[in-house]
């Protein structure tokens, strides 16, 4: 029998509490993600099930992969953490598993919430909330969702192009003085929304997320009063954009200590700057972000490290 569950925490303490060990479903570069987080986070799991027989044999964050009937026992229930996406394969999976006729116990992620369930978690290890990250897209805002802490930064579900974020970035108190005007309305191509797109004196900030520009502005006002001037961090990256050597060069040059750079492994000529992280796989990281971000660069003894 089945038993879907909504909720990580229930699910995971319902395991403990019955002394059973968790067993994650997949062990690809979801199954990877999740059982590097599942680790850093102190929550137990006992190993991978997947049916892909290359993979079965081997160990992934330091978890053994197996197929499914080598630890299924009829009499005791499983609890299965589903890191696979696509909604055949976990038909498929959750067929096969219930033809075991075991009582198994499943979680499903649900997608808009991957990168934020283990936000308690993550927030413990911060020695502080009171930081600003200034990004050039909606990464700041992801970012603290993902801490589960208050968004103390303007740059929150916007996009910033890369020449007018460096100009931003180098003269970042006087623009701050600005007030935000609206300059005009654009649609976003995958939705066919209208979005506006502002103007911070000669800076142009497209409000991706916004349904007009008093929202926007009014978020933006908000949020800018919670700015912590002492706490500092400016984060540049090439998801969205075609970036120029010179736009990277110049945002490494701006005066703030605690500033990065996320790029794709292209930008070879910058490999031994310590500011800069390079990507592993470039065609991921539109779909996966945060998980890729997270792979290459700690960001919590980035800020624990730098933080005033």
């Amino acid at each position: 029998m089945l038993y879907l569950h909504e909720e990580f925490n229930s699910f995971y303490s319902e395991a403990t509490r019955t002394n059973n060990q968790m067993i994650l479903y997949g062990a690809g570069i979801n199954g990877s993600y999740y059982g590097r987080a599942l680790n850093e986070m102190g929550y137990n799991f006992a190993c991978y099930w997947d049916i892909d027989q290359n993979l079965q044999g081997m160990m992934l964050n330091g978890k053994p992969i197996k197929h499914q009937s080598s630890y299924i026992t009829k009499d005791i229930p499983c609890y299965i953490f589903m890191t696979i996406e696509a909604k055949e394969s976990i038909l498929s999976a959750l067929i096969s598993i219930e033809r075991f006729g075991v009582q198994a116990h499943v979680f499903i992620p649900q997608k808009p919430n991957i990168n934020f369930m283990f936000a308690d978690a993550r927030a413990k290890k911060l020695i502080t909330y009171n930081f600003s990250i200034i990004s050039n897209s909606c990464l700041a805002g992801v970012l603290y969702k993902s801490f589960g802490c208050k968004m103390l930064s303007p740059t929150i579900d916007m996009i910033i192009e890369p020449r007018d974020y460096v100009k931003f970035c180098t003269d970042f108190s006087n623009y701050m003085k600005y007030e935000l005007t609206h300059s005009h309305d654009e649609w976003r191509p995958a939705t066919k929304e209208k979005y506006p797109v502002t103007k911070l004196n000669d800076v142009y900030i497209h409000m991706v997320h916004y349904r007009n520009f008093s929202v926007a502005k009014d978020a933006w006002n908000r949020r800018a009063e919670r700015i912590v001037w002492n706490n500092l961090f400016f984060i540049f990256h090439d998801w969205h954009f075609q970036l120029q050597r010179d736009d990277v060069e110049n945002f490494l040059k701006i005066k703030y200590k605690n500033k990065l750079c996320l790029l794709s492994k292209s930008f070879y000529y910058f490999q031994n700057d310590e500011q800069i992280v390079f990507s592993k796989d470039d065609s991921l990281l539109a779909s996966y972000p945060l998980r890729l971000i997270e792979d290459h660069f700690d960001f919590v003894s980035w800020i624990n490290n730098a933080v005033n």
